[in-house]
Order: C-alpha cells, then sequence, then structure tokens
C-alpha cells in the first residue's frame, strides 16, 4: 500500500513541475512568420508526386476563400532557367503544400544555395 501513495505523490509532483505546454485556443492563429516582403524565399513545395522550389521576392501571406496562401514574385535569373518571361509573375502556394523554406537577405546568396544544391538532372 505503501508504493501506489509514493507513486501518486511524484506523480502530482511531476505534473506540478512540468505543466503541459500551452495551446491555441480556437480562434487564435499562430505569431506572424515575420515581414518577408523584403526578403528572397527559397519555397519547397511538393507537386503531385515531384518535389519543387522556387526562389521568390515580395512574399506575403494571402487568404483566398478558406485557404492561406504564400504569394511571392519569381526573382529572374537567366542562369538559372528563369528568364524575363517569368518577370513579374507571381506564384501562390498552399500554406499547407510547403515542404520547407531558407529566407535569404541577398538574392544573389540566394541563387547560389540553389545553384550548389541543384539535383543533376540525370538524378531526378
Amino acid at each position: 500500500m505503501v508504493r501506489p501513495a509514493i507513486l501518486s505523490v511524484l506523480l502530482l509532483v511531476l505534473v506540478g513541475v512540468c505543466p503541459p505546454p500551452p495551446t491555441l485556443a480556437a480562434d487564435e492563429k499562430p505569431a506572424p512568420a515575420g515581414d518577408l516582403t523584403k526578403k528572397f524565399v527559397i519555397v519547397n513545395r511538393k507537386v503531385g508526386a515531384d518535389f519543387q522550389s522556387e526562389l521568390v521576392k515580395r512574399v506575403e501571406f494571402r487568404r483566398l476563400g478558406n485557404r492561406e496562401f504564400l504569394v511571392g514574385e519569381y526573382c529572374v535569373n537567366v542562369e538559372a532557367g528563369v528568364g524575363k518571361e517569368w518577370e513579374g509573375v507571381q506564384l501562390w502556394v498552399p500554406v499547407d503544400g510547403i515542404q520547407g523554406m531558407m529566407v535569404f537577405t541577398d538574392e544573389a546568396k540566394a541563387f547560389s544555395t540553389i545553384k550548389e544544391n541543384a539535383v543533376p538532372k540525370d538524378k531526378q
């Protein structure tokens, strides 16, 4: 009988010391990701069975209907295969389709990262 009492006391102590993590109320939203309008963002997203990465600028989050989107303008770089025909074109990516993002303050560094980590076409 002593053991269950000791376990109960230990359990109460642990619960008091380690409270559960805070949760958001149903009507609360997580804090915004910060101002991305002056940053360059590599967006990794899943399209069907494939993954794609795009470099966009002037990024913001917008709502369309019941869905949240990351919206950004393509960064033009002929060397990277993004020609002048993409200038001014916006990419809308559903937030739930984003696999990851990398944020840069410098466009050249972002394109350098893309170039360094590109998967050769014969390996895709």
